[in-house]
């Protein structure tokens, strides 16, 4: 039996708020990484399960979703762009032409930090940066204020909220690597934008939905998987000093051969 649009966002269990999941207030940063199918879908999701979302586009994201959807934003205002890029990417990913708009709260200017994102008295619940790029994750893990995106991050650190940055390169240098635990170490979280090729994975769209789907599980945003992972609080420590030991290996291994 074929698939439908609908089909693939039931998957993710994604409840609005009359079915039991308050709507929350996410920052959702999209860099010039090459992935930008991640953000716009992750937006998609958000919005349907009525989230309040802070979008802030980098200036080198609009030269990637050149080269991937094929798309010039033009005279268009952000809010009609980012909604052809959403067209766009299910046309040529998920072979449909969905009927209703993202609804977007609020797209703040990369270069405005008087932005209320800006400040840690704004209330957040999290934010998301979907695909990161090495850069900004070296801003982030530096301290370094290039554009909004990467105060919003410091402000999600330094406020202890989630923060959630989807790395998307390959391989990782050792400076890299040293960035990615400096991030975790401040609370942050890395997530590889690394797609599962098992169950029913079969188009790009699926994917797509493999990674989104964990970042969903990552901010807790929708209808939570509780029996998926089968982790206690503690076991869930474990695991995130695991994470750690495994960038402390990879940083390790680079040390060596730099020998």
């Amino acid at each position: 039996m074929e698939r439908t649009h609908g089909d693939r966002i039931s998957k993710f269990g994604v409840r609005d708020s009359g079915g039991g999941t308050a709507p929350r207030r996410i920052v959702l940063g999209m860099t010039g990484a090459s992935g930008v199918g991640y953000g716009i879908r992750l937006l998609e999701l958000l919005c349907k399960a009525n989230h309040k979302i802070d979008v802030v586009l980098s200036p080198a994201w609009f030269r990637v979703v050149e080269h991937e959807l094929g798309l010039k934003r033009g005279d268009r205002d952000l809010y009609e762009f980012l909604d052809v890029c959403f067209r766009r990417l299910h046309a040529n990913y998920y072979g449909d032409n969905p009927v209703a708009s993202v609804s977007v709260d609020r797209i703040h200017d990369a270069a405005d930090f008087a932005a209320p994102i800006a400040s840690g008295s704004y209330r957040t619940d999290a934010m998301v940066v979907a695909p990161c790029t090495t850069g900004t994750l070296g801003c982030i893990a530096s301290g370094v204020h290039r554009h909004l995106i990467h105060r919003a991050a410091e402000v999600h650190l330094k406020e202890r909220r989630r923060l959630i940055l989807l790395v998307r390169e390959s391989p990782l240098s050792l400076i890299q690597l040293e960035n990615m635990k400096r991030i975790v170490r401040a609370g942050g979280i890395i997530q590889s934008a690394t797609p599962h090729f098992y169950g029913e994975t079969a188009t790009v769209g699926d994917l797509i939905d493999s990674v989104v789907r964990r970042t969903l599980d990552l901010l807790d945003a929708g209808q939570r998987r509780s029996n998926t992972d089968g982790l206690s609080p503690g076991d869930a420590l474990s695991r995130d000093r695991q994470n750690e030991q495994f960038i402390d290996l990879g940083v390790a291994q680079g040390k060596e051969r730099g020998r």
